[in-house]
């Protein structure tokens, strides 16, 4: 959805890929709605994770730690990588290549917004808003599992309700203006442990949906709604769909890099609407094959690495890996 969003927008100096009354433009701008579905998933997976590996408000050290040894990497090289094509790019372009040490630090430690710096990847705020919910979730997650399970809802209703006291300007870049996403993720958490009922959850959810809907909008509403109906109701695997999963965190890096190249390469020769539909999902295929190849050789060992950080002995028993 992401992807499509950016590569249907795509614009140069040639002009852009669609004009702006063109029905795929329209329908694509939607895609970054996918961004949101994103973060319901993550709201529900990452705590998930947690209960099963027995976290304890001792192991958040160890819990960040695997966190950034999982992303970081993959995250630092595509700013490598960016490096080295502005390098290239200036040198095509004759122009001065300006090293702005400032940005490259707050891109680094993901601080960008805090700073009134530019991103290099304008979609690197969402790694932003993940990498704060894991220091939020890290610090909250004894509280949303503890029993009884309504101490748990207890403390579970400020966080979803967190999102008035940010305005709608100024507050996007703070994980509580999107709390009402990451708590459908939660609560699908809290009734897949069996901390809530459904009629519970049921209740949760639509008070989710409506802050969502006021403080983000209608489609993202409606959007985060269906993800967490499939999350909770729907058990099956693709083979097409189980290998985009597995390679998403890397179409979601390198998209720009890939797809992004290859579109400004291409672009200008396709003035048909055939021709710019064709090469649109060519870029799509172009993305996926390289987030393919960036997955298996930076990707999969920072899995591995991150999988070697374990937290403390319990019971005798160091903890079982993910």
């Amino acid at each position: 959805m992401v992807c499509v969003f950016h590569f249907s927008w795509h614009s140069d100096e040639t002009g852009m890929l669609y004009p702006e009354d063109n029905f795929i433009r329209y329908y694509g701008w939607q895609g970054h709605i996918g961004v949101y579905v994103f973060f319901v998933i993550s709201g529900f997976v990452i705590p998930l994770s947690m209960w099963y590996g027995r976290y304890h408000l001792r192991d958040f050290f160890r819990f960040i730690a695997k966190r950034l040894v999982r992303l970081h990497p993959p995250f630092v090289l595509t700013l490598v990588v960016m490096a080295l094509l502005a390098v290239c790019y200036s040198w095509v372009d004759g122009t001065l290549l300006v090293i702005d040490v400032k940005r490259i630090l707050h891109n680094f430690f993901l601080t960008a917004e805090f700073f009134d710096v530019q991103w290099y990847q304008g979609i690197y705020w969402t790694l932003a808003i993940e990498f704060q919910y894991y220091l939020l979730i890290g610090l909250l997650f004894p509280l949303f599992s503890w029993k009884p399970s309504w101490i748990s809802v207890l403390f579970f209703i400020p966080f979803l309700l967190s999102a008035h006291f940010f305005d709608h300007q100024t507050g996007k870049h703070i994980i509580f203006f999107h709390a009402p996403v990451f708590a459908m993720g939660i609560a699908l958490f809290l009734h897949h442990i069996k901390h809530i009922n459904g009629a519970a959850l049921v209740l949760i959810m639509a008070c989710c949906m409506v802050e969502t809907r006021y403080e983000l909008s209608p489609e993202i509403a409606v959007a985060t709604s269906i993800t967490s109906y499939a999350i909770a109701c729907m058990n099956w695997h693709n083979r097409v769909l189980d290998f985009v999963g597995k390679v998403s965190y890397s179409l979601y890096l390198t998209h720009g890099i890939s797809g992004g190249t290859f579109l400004y390469a291409t672009a200008r020769y396709a003035e048909s609407f055939v021709a710019k539909t064709v090469l649109l999902v060519l870029t799509l295929l172009v993305s996926i094959a390289g987030a393919w190849i960036f997955y298996k050789i930076i990707e999969e060992p920072s899995i591995r690495w991150s999988k070697r950080i374990r937290y403390k002995w319990r019971d005798g028993k160091r903890e079982k890996p993910e």
